[in-house]
This record gives C-alpha cells, structure tokens and sequence, in this order.
C-alpha cells in the first residue's frame, strides 16, 4: 500500500537481513517523534493492516487500501436497504470522502466508480493520512542558525526555542529536550539530550558540531501526557566565496544597540519563534562574517530583499545598521579588525505585502564580484 513502482520492484528483489536494513531505512524517515524508542508511524501502519486483515480478509482489497492508507473514519454512513445494493460512505472530516457499494448484509465491498476515481486521484496530492499513535506532535516554534565556533573548523548551533503552552504542565515536571542530526538516510547519526521545565519559558542551547549535511531536529517531549512538539531544518554548508563565509540569519525583535553591543550573546537579543505570522513593522537580523579579515579587502555592501515565496514578487527594504542614523536600502561597511565581523540590521517591512516571504541579507565585496546571502523564512500577516 505504501510501495509503488521501483520503491514496490526493489523492495521485491530483497530478502532475509537485507529486507530487514531495507524496512529500516525506509521506516527510519517516517519516524514523527524521535525521542521515543519506537517509530509511531511503522507501528499505527502495521495496526491498520492487521485490522484490516481481521475485518476485511486481507489487506489488498478496496476497503483496506483505503483503511491502509487514511485510518478509520471519522463517521460511516450507509444509504440503501436490505437486501438491495447498498452505499457505504465514509467521511474523513477534514480528510478525504469516499463511497463504497455492497449487497444487502455482506461485509464484501468495492469502491464505486467514482470512490476508484477519487482514490486513483488522491495518490498522487494526499497519498496517505497518518497520525501518531494517540501521540500528538505540535509545531515547534524557534529558530536553528549555525555560526562559526572559535574553535578551529567547528560549527555551533544555535537552537532559540521556547516551551509551548501546550506541554507546559508546571515547574515541577520536565520534559525530554532532544537535538537530533540526521543522515541523508534517515537514520539518527548523532544525538544531544537535556531536561528542561515543564513551564512556558524560553529556550537557548548551543552545541559544536562538525557536520554539513543532512537534517537537524529539535524536539520536546513530555512522557507522562505523550505529546511532542517538533522542528525540523535542513542542514546545507555555510556558503563562502573568495575566502569570505556568512552565518545563517537569526531573525530578532527589533532593536536599537550601539555598534560595540551587537555580539550573539548580547542581552537585548530576542530570537523570534516564527511559527506564526509576525504583525510588525519593523524587525531585526543578526549574522556574522568570515574569516577574521575578510583576506585584507577594506569594505563590503549589505542590502535586504524580501522574497514573496506565493507570487514571487522581490521588494529591496530599508535597513539601518546598528549605530547608524536613517535608514537606506545600501549601506557600506567594513570589517572589524579582529575577529568575526559581527552585524546587526534594522529591517523595515511597512512596504512589504503580508504573505509567505523569504528575507535575504545579501553582502557584496566591494570591487569584487563576491556575493555571499543569507535567508529565512518567515510570514507577515496584516497589522491590526
């Protein structure tokens, strides 16, 4: 039900221990809650198909492909009389409708007509519906930037997160803080736990890694009421060009620091959560640049587009580094003498159109075709 095509051929070809490595790895991307020790997704797919088996005869029929595929129902409802044919309906709430017919009393059911043509459709936009085995898993809201460490060759992650209301049960419980690094396989390579308090409050790590791939995920989880709350991001190498690299982009509520102030571990700095649309004007962005002296080049130009991700629209906005006076859309700056050049910019969004947007801080070396950009996504809704 899961397998179609060369995933179904290969999966066919395999056997003994390289069928089980084969299961495991494609169960292993599918897992919803990591801090658990099983995978809620293979285990509510194998509960279907034995149910399934029991209620239906085997799993390959039509009402176990549909059972298989998006759980039980919301509701059944049935139209017609003993012993006539009859219209079975099953109603998926939000979730798909679709029709069956059988005679009279049987068990025995196919999808009608236009229940097969709905289905057929239905796998290619809304393959299946899965939850988390009575385990809820809500949106993790926070940011994860990735910045040079001081050690030589490192990395540090910097995960700005807070307690959801939603798995805050008090002070006096805790809840399991996992930061996961995941392979291109799926599987978890490496493996960062803490305790944090069970109570709406915010949440910094910072952690060296050395890794340029792949996926990291952030994830609480509280085990008395087995509810999660989750993020994940896509891990790709920090961008460099003519010796010259970018951080990733922290996102801030709008500040006004002097320029000796802006360092990441500043007190006026607070990270955004992003996960809802943000109803401001103005924000903030942080970032840094490498190496320590940009290879002797003596300035550099910061600009700030804004990305609308739905209509593709590009709007250049006003910026004003910190310590500066006025906003421009260009500014031109020049590096510290030692160490990383750490920037903070005033962004102002009052010309930009509410939406699924993508800022981007773009540095151009001056006299030189180097052009190094750093994004993040975030939504703006209208102010009220």
């Amino acid at each position: 039900m899961l397998l179609d095509g060369d995933l179904l051929s290969e999966y066919r070809h395999t056997s003994g221990i390289e069928r089980h490595d084969w299961e495991r790895r494609f169960w292993s991307p599918l897992d919803p809650i990591l801090n658990t020790e099983v995978n809620e997704r293979g285990v509510e797919h194998i509960a279907r198909a034995a149910y399934a088996h029991l209620r239906f005869g085997d799993a390959h029929g039509d009402p176990a492909e549909v059972w298989i595929r998006y759980g039980r129902p919301t509701e059944v409802r049935v139209i017609g009389e003993n012993p006539g044919l009859r219209t079975e309906f099953w109603d998926y709430g939000v979730g798909p409708d679709i029709t069956f017919s059988r005679l009279g009393s049987s068990v025995a059911m196919d999808l009608t007509p236009e229940g097969r043509a709905y289905v057929d459709d239905l796998r290619e936009v809304f393959p299946h519906r899965y939850g988390t085995s009575s385990r809820l898993v809500y949106t993790l809201p926070g940011q994860v930037s990735r910045f040079r460490s001081a050690e030589s060759g490192m990395l540090e992650f910097e995960i700005q997160t807070t307690v959801p209301a939603v798995l805050a049960t008090g002070p006096a419980d805790t809840l399991d803080l996992g930061v996961f690094f995941i392979g291109s396989d799926g599987e978890k390579e490496e493996v960062v736990s803490r305790r944090v308090r069970a109570q709406e409050a915010p949440v910094a790590i910072r952690i060296p890694v050395t890794r340029t791939g792949g996926t990291v995920a952030v994830e609480l989880f509280n085990r008395s009421t087995k509810q999660a709350s989750a993020l994940r991001q896509p891990v790709v190498a920090i961008e460099e060009s003519d010796g010259v690299s970018l951080s990733d982009v922290l996102v801030l509520a709008a500040a006004a620091p002097s320029a000796d102030d802006v360092f990441r571990s500043a007190d006026w700095i607070e990270p955004l959560a992003l996960d809802q649309p943000l109803e401001v004007d103005a924000i903030g962005v942080y970032f840094e640049i490498y190496p320590v002296r940009m290879r002797g080049l003596a300035s550099y130009t910061l600009r700030v587009e804004v990305l609308d991700r739905d209509s593709g629209a590009l709007t250049t906005v006003p910026i004003r580094p910190a310590g500066e006076e006025g906003f421009h859309t260009r500014w031109e700056r020049r590096p510290t003498a030692d160490g990383p050049t750490h920037e903070y910019l005033t962004v102002a969004l009052s010309d930009v159109v509410p939406g699924r947007l993508t800022l981007r801080v773009l540095m151009s070396i001056t006299d030189s075709e180097t052009l190094l950009v750093g994004e993040r996504d975030l939504e703006r809704s209208e102010r009220q």
